[in-house]
């Protein structure tokens, strides 16, 4: 029996009557599908934010100087310093949070893999696309490459995909540890953050649509996935996390 004090196991959150991590991987498999079937789908949104010659509408601007001085690097900050607290609990069994450690465990785990492992350790890493501000169609000197695509335009922190709107999906992890109208609001304040986040980066030239909708997705599944694993019946008795 669990103990009387123990939180509540968050609910699997689900979609249209359905479990979400399955509407949202084949979400997921569809979006991919589309931008390497139809790349130019890319190029064609890059230019209602394009303003001629190499700017776009909000590049250089008074808030894009702000947004990349100011609150990118300290929210960078606080993400590391989130998950350093995090580890540090993790070892005292949960005690310096107050929180179990099943709980500290899937934020960690889910800001790792996702903006971590994934996104900045391998696609930004090995997928050399060039941003749409490089490109030559937009006023760069690169080439242009489709989503997914091997290429040689870009070295390293390349545009596939983006960090940015990976660390702001990956809020959907503390979403998920509520439950009802909380978990409502929450979720919906994490996908507009993911949304406000995406259209700046493409704003300024440093994404294409396939790189901030994809980055989403893809931590948004991760997040989904490790809240199955965690959480499910199979992971312990009620109120073991």
């Amino acid at each position: 029996m669990p103990h009387p004090n123990s939180p509540p196991r968050p609910v699997s959150p689900s979609l249209f009557g359905l479990p979400a991590l399955q509407v949202v991987g084949v979400a997921t498999f569809v979006v991919s599908a589309f931008f390497i079937v139809f790349p130019e789908a890319d190029q064609a949104a890059a230019t209602y934010f394009h303003t001629g010659g190499n700017g776009f509408l909000l590049r250089d601007g008074a808030v894009h100087r702000f947004v990349d001085e100011w609150i990118r690097p300290h929210l960078k900050d606080l993400v590391i310093l989130m998950l350093a607290l995090a580890c540090v609990s993790l070892a005292s069994g949960g005690r310096i949070l107050g929180r179990p450690p099943r709980v500290i465990t899937f934020v960690v785990l889910s800001y790792a893999i996702g903006p971590g492992l994934l996104v900045n350790g391998l696609l930004k890493t090995f997928i050399g696309r060039a941003r749409p501000k490089q490109i030559m169609e937009l006023g760069g000197d690169k080439l242009f490459s489709a989503a997914f695509a091997p290429a040689d335009q870009c070295a390293s922190n390349c545009s596939f995909v983006s960090g940015d709107v990976a660390y702001a999906a990956a809020t959907l992890t503390f979403a998920l540890l509520l439950s009802g109208t909380r978990r409502r609001v929450a979720v919906l304040l994490s996908l507009i953050l993911t949304a406000v986040t995406g259209y700046y980066r493409m704003a300024v030239g440093a994404h294409f649509l396939s790189d901030v909708v994809l980055a989403g997705l893809f931590c948004i599944l991760i997040a989904l996935a490790l809240h199955r694993g965690l959480f499910s019946r199979a992971s312990g008795p009620r109120g073991a996390a």
